[in-house]
C-alpha cells in the first residue's frame, strides 16, 4: 500500500516486496526513502501523527492543532 501525497509517500506491506516496489520506483523518479518503521515509531506528517502497528500506519489528528 503506496499513499501519495503531492510529491511525498507513505506505505506499507511485506518488508521484501516493499523494499522491491520502492527500488522499482526509484529507477523512474527522484525520490529519498526510509527502510522500514518498526511497531511503535511514529512520525508527524502534516499536522497529523503517524503511527506504525502491527496492522500498518495509522494517521491520528494531533493534539496540538485541533
Amino acid at each position: 500500500m503506496l499513499e501519495l501525497h503531492v510529491d511525498d509517500g507513505h506505505g506499507t506491506g511485506e518488508p521484501a516486496g516493499a523494499r522491491e516496489f520502492m527500488l522499482f520506483l526509484e529507477k523512474h523518479l527522484e525520490m529519498k526513502w526510509v527502510d522500514g518503521l518498526h511497531e511503535g515509531d511514529s512520525y508527524e506528517y502534516l499536522r497529523a501523527t503517524k503511527v506504525r502497528t502491527p496492522e500498518g500506519i495509522w494517521t491520528f489528528a494531533n493534539p496540538r492543532y485541533i
